[in-house]
C-alpha cells in the first residue's frame, strides 16, 4: 500500500525523538570536559562564566520516548480500510465535513475535488481523532507501566523516597485544601522514624533518627519539636485528621522537617522526596580532587580584583598556490569585578584581520557599512560595565564613532554609550558565584539537575553523574610526587557517553584522537593540555565539520593564568594565540555607570514600562503564538 505522505513527515518526526534523549545526554558528557578547558587553571572571574553551561550538564528527567509510543499505532492506509468498512455513510460524513470546514455548499463539493477533501476528511479523522486518542491510551498505559517498574501503584497519588514508592495499603494519600497529605505512620517510618499514639489517639510522638522528636494532637496546627537542648512550636498550614482509623498528615511539611526536599511531579502524580545532602555528600566524596582545584580557583564573594589581561593571535590563511597570508591580532585590557560589577576598558588590533577578510571576500568594509572602514579596527579603544543585578551593560567604542547606531538615530560620538537590557544575566552569574559561596561540584551538579524534578529524575541523575566519576572522579587521577594528574582520552569520553546512556556513533566517526591531560600541583597550581583532531568521515562532511587539529596549553593559579592555543583547519586556516591573565585584590572599584558627561543611548529604553514589548521579544511572541496555533 501507498504510503500517507503526510504519515511520512510524522513519522520521520516521531524516529527522530527516538535519539534526541540520547544527543541530549552525550552533549552534557561533552560538556564536562568544556568545564574543564575554560574553568580549572584559569582566572575565575575571567572565565566564571564559561563554566556555568558546563555545570548545567545534568538534564531533567527521563520523559517517555514519542517514537516508542508509536511502536504499534495502525498504518494510515491500514486504518482508512477499516473506517472506511466500518462506516458505510464516510463520504457523505466527509462533504459535511468539508462544507463546515470551507464553507461551501455539498452540491459544490465536487467543483473543488470531491476526491481529494475525502482523504483530507480521512486523514482528519485519523489524526485528530484516532492518533490523539490512541496517543492519550497508550501514554497512559506506559506512564502506569512506568510506576508499577518504580515500585509504585498504577495510577492514584504516590510518594517516593529517593527513587523508591512508599508503600501504603488500603490507606491511600490524598488531596486535600490543596495539600497531599499521607498516612503519617507509612511515611514517617519509611523516612527512617518511630511513630507512638499517646493514650488518646489524637495525639502522636515521633522520634526522629537524630535523637529529635516531634509532638502534634489531630485536629491542630500547632507542631512541637524537641531536641536535647532546644524546644520550639511550629504552625502548619493544614491541621492533621484521622480517616478510616488511620491519621493524614501534610507530607511536604513533615518531609522538610527532617531536611528532606520536596517536589511535586504532575504527571506521574507523585510527591518526590529526595536527601539533597546524602546525594551530594556521597558524590563529592569521589570528587575530592576537582573540589580543591574549584577551592583554589574560586575568588571571594565581597572582594574586588583587577584582571590585567594582554591577547595576541595570529591567523593564517593557507594558500599552497600564491603563499600564506597571516593577519596578526591582538587586544589589551583592565577589569575591575566587584560584587557583581564589571568594569572592563582596554584596546584592540584587529585591521590586519579586516585587511584579510576583504581581500577574501573582494569587497571594502565600507562598501557595506559606510561609516566603518579597516582603519577603524587598529587601536581602538572601549569600555564596558556590565552590572549583573541590574542586568544592565554599556558599551563605549572608537568604532562606533560615526555611526548611526539605530534607524533615525543621531551618528555615536567618541563618548557615546549604548545601553543593552541582558535579560537572565542575573540568574546565571548567581550560579556562577555560587562557586565562590563554597559550594562543592557536588551540589552545584544536583542543583543543575534537580532545577525540575520528575519521578524519574533521580535515576537519571545517578545514570549521568556515574558517566562523569568515570570521566573526572578521584580514582582516574594517578600520582607523581605531590602531583595529582588527570588524563582523558577518546575511549573514556566514548565510554562515558556510553555508560550516561548517550550515542557514541557519531563521537566514534568523527574523532581520530583526543587527550585531556590535567595537573594539579601543590607549588604550580593546574595545568591542562588538550590534542583534539577530528578525522575525514561522512559524519564530519554532512555537518560540514573539516578535518583539524586542537592543540592547547592552559597553567594558572589564583594569581592568573596563561593559555596557548593552535587551531589548524586542513588546507584551510591555522590559529595560534596567546592569552595572559593576571589577577591581584584592589581597592579600586568598579565604575556601575558611564560618566556623566556621557551620552547613553539606548532602543528599548521606551519599552522599559512593560506597556509594550521590545521589537526583538515582539518577534519571540509572535513566533511562539504561531508555533502554539
Amino acid at each position: 500500500m501507498n504510503e500517507n505522505p503526510n504519515m511520512s513527515g510524522n513519522a520521520r518526526m516521531l524516529r527522530s525523538a527516538k535519539s534526541s534523549k540520547k544527543t541530549l545526554k552525550t552533549r552534557k558528557i561533552i560538556a564536562v570536559l568544556l568545564t574543564l578547558i575554560l574553568v580549572f587553571g584559569c582566572a575565575p572571574q575571567v572565565f566564571a562564566a564559561a563554566m556555568m553551561p558546563g555545570f548545567g550538564l545534568i538534564g531533567g528527567a527521563v520523559t517517555t520516548s514519542t517514537a516508542a509510543i508509536m511502536d504499534d499505532l495502525m498504518p494510515y492506509d491500514e486504518w482508512c480500510e477499516e473506517y472506511i468498512a466500518l462506516n458505510p455513510d464516510y463520504i457523505e460524513e466527509a462533504y459535511k465535513w468539508a462544507a463546515s470546514m470551507y464553507g461551501i455548499d455539498e452540491e459544490e463539493i465536487e467543483e473543488y475535488g470531491g476526491e481529494y477533501l475525502i482523504d483530507e476528511y480521512l486523514s482528519y479523522i485519523y489524526y485528530w481523532e484516532y492518533y490523539a486518542d490512541y496517543y492519550e491510551q497508550r501514554s497512559n498505559r506506559i506512564k502506569a507501566e512506568t510506576r508499577i517498574a518504580m515500585g509504585g501503584t498504577a495510577s492514584g497519588l504516590g510518594v517516593m523516597f529517593m527513587g523508591e514508592y512508599v508503600k501504603f495499603g488500603d490507606a491511600q494519600p490524598e488531596f486535600r485544601n490543596n495539600r497531599v497529605m499521607v498516612p503519617v505512620r507509612n511515611v514517617m517510618e519509611f523516612l527512617g522514624a518511630n511513630v507512638q499514639y499517646g493514650a488518646q489517639s489524637s495525639a502522636v510522638s515521633i522520634a526522629l533518627e537524630n535523637g529529635g522528636e516531634l509532638y502534634f494532637e489531630v485536629g491542630k496546627t500547632e507542631i512541637t519539636l524537641k531536641s536535647d537542648d532546644d524546644e520550639k512550636t511550629i504552625e502548619m498550614d493544614v491541621a492533621p485528621y484521622i480517616k478510616n482509623n488511620q491519621t493524614y498528615v501534610p507530607v511536604r511539611f513533615f518531609s522538610e522537617i527532617f531536611g528532606y526536599e520536596v517536589s511535586w511531579d504532575p504527571y506521574y502524580e507523585t510527591v518526590v522526596i529526595l536527601d539533597k545532602a546524602a546525594l551530594v555528600t556521597a558524590l563529592d566524596a569521589k570528587l575530592t580532587i576537582m573540589n580543591s582545584i574549584l577551592f583554589t580557583q574560586s575568588a571571594e564573594l565581597g572582594k574586588a580584583y583587577k584582571q590585567e589581561v594582554d591577547i595576541k593571535a595570529d591567523v593564517t590563511q593557507l594558500d599552497s598556490i600564491d603563499g600564506d597570508k597571516t593577519a596578526k591580532l591582538s587586544a589589551s585590557m583592565t577589569a575591575l569585578v566587584s560584587d557583581g560589577i564589571t568594569d572592563l576598558s582596554g584596546e584592540f588590533d584587529l585591521y590586519d584581520l579586516i585587511r584579510m577578510l576583504e581581500e577574501y571576500s573582494g569587497e571594502l568594509i565600507e562598501d557595506e557599512y559606510p561609516e566603518m572602514s579597516a582603519e577603524k579596527f587598529k587601536k581602538a579603544d572601549f569600555d564596558i560595565i556590565l552590572d549583573t543585578a541590574a542586568e544592565i551593560m554599556f558599551i563605549r567604542s572608537s568604532i562606533l564613532t560615526g555611526v548611526e547606531l539605530f534607524s533615525g538615530g543621531s551618528a555615536a560620538t567618541a563618548n557615546t554609550w549604548l545601553k543593552q537590557h541582558l535579560y537572565g544575566i542575573s540568574e546565571l552569574m548567581s550560579e556562577t558565584n555560587s562557586i565562590a559561596q563554597g559550594m562543592t561540584l557536588g551540589e552545584l551538579l544536583y542543583n543543575s539537575s534537580m532545577s525540575s524534578v520528575q519521578a524519574t529524575s533521580l535515576a537519571t541523575f545517578e545514570e549521568e553523574t556515574a558517566a562523569i566519576l568515570l570521566l573526572i572522579g578521584d580514582d582516574k587521577f594517578t600520582t607523581s610526587g605531590t602531583d595529582k594528574i588527570l588524563t582523558i582520552t577518546i575511549d573514556d569520553i566514548i565510554e562515558a557517553i556510553a555508560a550516561g546512556g548517550g550515542d557514541t556513533e557519531d563521537y566514534e566517526e568523527l574523532l581520530d584522537a583526543a587527550e585531556l591531560k590535567l595537573t594539579l600541583s601543590q607549588t604550580n597550581g593546574v595545568s591542562i593540555s588538550i590534542t583534539l583532531k577530528t578525522g575525514d568521515s561522512m559524519y564530519s562532511s554532512y555537518y560540514g565539520v573539516p578535518k583539524m587539529l586542537l592543540t592547547m596549553e592552559l597553567t594558572g593559579n589564583d594569581k592568573g593564568a596563561l593559555l596557548t592555543m593552535e587551531l589548524h583547519i586542513k588546507n584551510t586556516l591555522k590559529i595560534t594565540a596567546e592569552v595572559k591573565v593576571k589577577m591581584t585584590e584592589t581597592d579600586e572599584k568598579p565604575r556601575t555607570q558611564p560618566p556623566e558627561s556621557a551620552e547613553i543611548i539606548s532602543e528599548y529604553d521606551d519599552y522599559l514600562t512593560g506597556e509594550i514589548l521590545p521589537p526583538i521579544m515582539q518577534m519571540s511572541q509572535l513566533t511562539n503564538t504561531a508555533a502554539a496555533d
